[in-house]
């Protein structure tokens, strides 16, 4: 795997980011990235301080006291959130990317800290207003049915069979586009079941950050790759964050940050009672992945610290989904990439729910997937496996690769074999935004609802192909 080797060395002093004004006390946020117009973020980081972006309606009011000397630099620029409330997320596979691939994190599935919400009505039933201790309680009344003309989520409340006070998991059904699972219809039906928490969770006046690091213009082709992919991610979390009610926080950091000033601005996020939770794209430079642990684990909403509350990064759980409802059928998978970030959180749920995939690596023989019903590739490298590997008795292949391209993006699967097998997650539109509904779920769970079922996925036999 290629590295950035250009990072290595830096003297803290990044040249390439504005000022900002010790007059206000604002950033002068940043017009000339790609893709990322209009209003700026919320929270910036100079010199050990927050502040807040003026935006035309301040939520924390700083002193001037507080602005940099006219002569310090920003080390972190604060970046427009993509898109308004109401857009779509685009319907791109932002999930083992090249930006994650090989990458080694821990996580020990400590369960989450409790979490204060305000009393709501969901589409999972009826909450209350939560008691102190953040026990927020479903009446199990239904909210509403499903109008099947309309989406494909089951609604309703409680299971009547299940004990008093439980909530029934929702399902929402796999659609189809021939052979290709689309992640977005996915996406969209999430949406629909925490859209009644936007209004609640907007009144926090809370907010994400999502933290990414610039490429230098010296980096290797590699390492430019991985910075695009992570820009994409990033883009994409910012408007799914966004249309669930939060104010986007979307910092760029120079690509010779120290490891000083990279841990300065998560210590800062992490003692900012406004941020609910921080996301730092992958991969840092290589020099600052020790530093990453400093992210507050309560705040870790993507499993990259030894200690978060979540038992996996978003990525896996959002392929261990797709993946479940096939494996009523079987049980034999195979998983490309097994040992890295994204892969090790595949093979936890899989064995968690009894199941003991062959484990595979780049280097090995991947011919081996064929001896697989499923295979699951998170390797991040494009077009790892093609005919020699993908067959048409496999039932399902996720392809959870993203890697940009002139022209376009690559998967781990070539595309001249998207057909060949009876599923597939296509890339792009495949695992991202199931990955995006993934964090949804968890950022909800973690300022408003504590015991929210989640949601699940189901076969639908009018949209899948039959084996055989």
């Amino acid at each position: 795997m290629g590295v950035d080797k250009t990072g290595s060395g830096n003297d803290g002093k990044p040249e390439d980011v504005e000022k900002p004004s010790a007059k206000e006390g604002t950033w002068k946020h940043r017009r000339d990235q790609p893709g990322e117009p209009g209003q700026p973020s919320r929270v910036a980081s100079w010199g050990g301080v927050m502040s807040s972006v003026d935006t035309g309606e301040k939520r924390d009011e700083r002193d001037d006291e507080h602005a940099p000397p006219e002569d310090e630099k920003p080390i972190a620029t604060p970046l427009a959130d993509s898109a308004e409330s109401e857009k779509e997320v685009l319907d791109l596979d932002t999930s083992s990317s090249a930006a994650e691939a090989d990458d080694n994190q821990d996580d020990d599935g400590q369960p989450p800290e409790e979490a204060q919400g305000e009393g709501v009505k969901r589409q999972f039933g009826e909450v209350t207003q939560a008691d102190p201790e953040g026990d927020c309680r479903s009446s199990g009344a239904p909210v509403s049915e499903w109008d099947e003309q309309s989406g494909n989520v089951d609604q309703t409340g409680a299971d009547e069979t299940a004990p008093e006070g439980s909530r029934r998991t929702p399902e929402i059904p796999i659609q189809m586009d021939g052979n290709q699972i689309r992640g977005a219809k996915i996406l969209g039906g999430v949406k629909e079941l925490f859209e009644p928490y936007r209004s609640t969770i907007a009144g926090l006046e809370r907010q994400v950050a999502v933290i990414r690091f610039e490429a230098s213009p010296e980096a290797s082709p590699d390492w430019q790759s991985r910075m695009e992919a992570s820009r994409v991610s990033a883009e994409q979390k910012v408007k799914s964050f966004n249309y669930l009610g939060y104010e986007p926080n979307h910092i760029l950091l120079p690509s010779d940050a120290s490891a000083e000033q990279f841990a300065d601005v998560l210590a800062q996020l992490g003692e900012d009672q406004s941020t609910s939770g921080i996301i730092v794209q992958f991969p840092p430079p290589p020099r600052l992945r020790e530093v990453v642990q400093d992210l507050a684990p309560a705040k870790d909403v993507d499993a990259l610290v030894n200690t978060s509350p979540q038992e996996a990064c978003a990525t896996a759980e959002g392929i261990w989904r797709v993946v479940e409802p096939f494996t009523d059928e079987t049980h034999n998978v195979a998983v490309v990439g097994s040992r890295g970030f994204v892969g090790r959180g595949v093979v936890h749920f899989l064995q968690q729910n009894g199941i003991d995939p062959l484990e595979l690596e780049e280097g090995d023989d991947l011919t081996r997937v064929r001896e697989a019903e499923i295979i699951v590739s998170a390797t991040g490298r494009p077009g790892i496996l093609g005919s020699d590997h993908v067959r048409p008795h496999h039932l399902l292949v996720v392809d959870s690769g993203f890697v940009p391209r002139q022209g376009g993006v690559s998967g781990d699967v070539r595309s001249e074999v998207y057909g060949v097998p009876q599923h597939i997650t296509p890339v792009p539109g495949g695992i991202g935004p199931v990955e995006m509904a993934v964090l949804m779920e968890r950022m909800a769970k973690i300022d408003v609802d504590p015991e929210n079922p989640g949601w699940r996925l189901t076969r639908r036999s009018d949209d899948l192909r039959k084996n055989g």
